[in-house]
């Protein structure tokens, strides 16, 4: 089973800039973790002061986002398999920070879910929660990544902030809403 009652799950979602979408030519800006059902957050953004300096850059928010992974059992994430994860994986490798081993926390990606379970023209969160009929998936302007990375502008990363929260919270909503369609789930 891929879920058990005991298990402490977390709703994750990062954002961060890169020129790529790769993180050896990125760094993590935000990220947002929920714990499953309950009102507890962990979360923080880039301190600025880090982010000029090229040996430190993400350093903290990256340690602090491994750190909280490591609190769970299962992390949940949308498309988080093949971005988020690897993403902060190499941001720690890069910053000689020890992510969590294969496998000793389980990965849930809804995106994967939504590919094999659904039949959309595309597979984004937009779409997924547009389909079942959950609200708040917003679409953020490209304009506050370049405005936090390039010029230091705290306004747009408190937008970016306030983006990846509901990403969060409207990820949990869509894992409720699928995971009676899926094998060896049982909560």
């Amino acid at each position: 089973n891929i879920v058990q009652d005991n298990d402490r799950i977390g709703i994750l979602d990062i954002e961060f800039f890169s020129l790529n979408f790769k993180a050896n030519k990125g760094f993590i800006l935000t990220y947002v973790l929920k714990e499953y059902h309950k009102d507890n957050y962990y979360s923080s953004m880039i301190d600025f002061k880090d982010m000029k300096n090229r040996n430190i850059r993400d350093k903290n928010i990256t340690q602090k986002l491994v750190d909280d992974i490591s609190k769970f059992d299962i992390i949940i994430g949308y498309y988080s398999n093949r971005c988020d994860l690897p993403f902060v994986r190499t941001r720690a490798l890069f910053h000689d920070i020890i992510f969590p081993f294969y496998n000793t926390i389980k990965q849930i990606d809804l995106w994967e879910w939504v590919r094999y379970k659904m039949s959309l023209d595309r597979n984004t969160l937009r779409n997924a929660t547009k389909i079942t009929h959950i609200i708040g998936k917003d679409h953020a302007d490209l304009d506050l990544w370049m405005d936090t990375a390039i010029c230091g502008d705290k306004k747009a990363l408190q937008e970016i902030f306030k983006h990846n929260a509901i990403d969060v919270k409207i990820t949990e909503r869509l894992y409720d809403r699928l995971k009676n369609y899926m094998s060896g789930t049982i909560k």
